[in-house]
């Protein structure tokens, strides 16, 4: 659980999270809040077996790429 008791590694039907919307979509503000909770798992993976930094990279976006892949 992060902060004030929300599970931040909560997934939809397909397996995605919180961190892998905000990384797919650009928004790095919110990566960046949410790779600071104690709990977060950058490494959970969809359905069908895709990473949060998989997605970033997909996307094009540099900076998240970096910034998740420091959180390994």
């Amino acid at each position: 659980m992060g902060q004030n008791g929300i599970n931040v590694n909560l997934t939809d039907q397909y397996g995605h999270s919180p961190l892998l919307y905000a990384a797919k979509g650009g928004h790095e503000a919110i990566v960046r809040l949410l790779v600071t909770q104690e709990s977060i798992n950058v490494n959970l993976k969809d359905q069908d077996g895709h990473s949060t930094l998989s997605y970033a990279a997909k996307h094009g976006h540099e900076t998240i790429v970096r910034l998740l892949l420091t959180q390994n």
